[in-house]
């Protein structure tokens, strides 16, 4: 959600699997997105981040893509973790924000899509991908340097959609 910056001393990743991002991708050194990109590959939801409510598949196949994109963020910021000591690492994870969009009637027994086999599920694609977020921070706060610090903030929450159709 935001371009590249002459002012900060150090490499940037912008648009790696963003959810709806609002520039391309790019980096800095600009072959750094490249070398990530072949290394780890692409996040399988960068630009098709939605499914079709009413369509089973494409909501199993977002939800793989998440997770996949999950797995491949984390794997990445690993490797850029070790390559420097840093005195600043910062990356955002928009799979839970997607999840919540997607998957809020899997936990919401209230919604109109709400189901016995959503909501008895022990895991459901909303909780799955946040615990699969929790996990992924779990791995980088354990690579951090022992007198860093580990911030977690959520930019904005998810709620049921009050503000047009109904049945989002």
């Amino acid at each position: 959600q935001t371009t590249l910056s002459d002012a900060v001393d150090g490499i940037q990743v912008i648009a790696w699997g963003a959810h709806s991002p609002m520039h391309k991708s790019c980096s800095e050194p600009a072959a750094l997105l490249g070398e990530l990109n072949r290394r780890y590959g692409v996040h399988p939801a960068l630009n098709p981040d939605h499914a079709s409510f009413w369509n089973p598949l494409a909501m199993a196949w977002l939800q793989r893509a998440l997770h996949t994109g999950i797995a491949r963020r984390t794997a990445l910021c690993l490797d850029l973790m070790a390559r420097e000591d840093w005195r600043l690492f910062l990356t955002a994870f928009g799979e839970p924000h997607t999840a919540g969009h997607y998957f809020w009637h899997t936990e919401d027994r209230g919604h109109p899509l709400s189901s016995p086999v959503t909501t008895n599920s022990r895991a459901t694609p909303l909780l799955a991908t946040f615990q699969e977020v929790d996990r992924a921070i779990g791995a980088l706060a354990n690579a951090t340097a022992a007198d860093s610090y580990t911030v977690v903030y959520s930019v904005e929450g998810m709620e049921g959609n009050s503000m047009d159709l109904p049945s989002m």
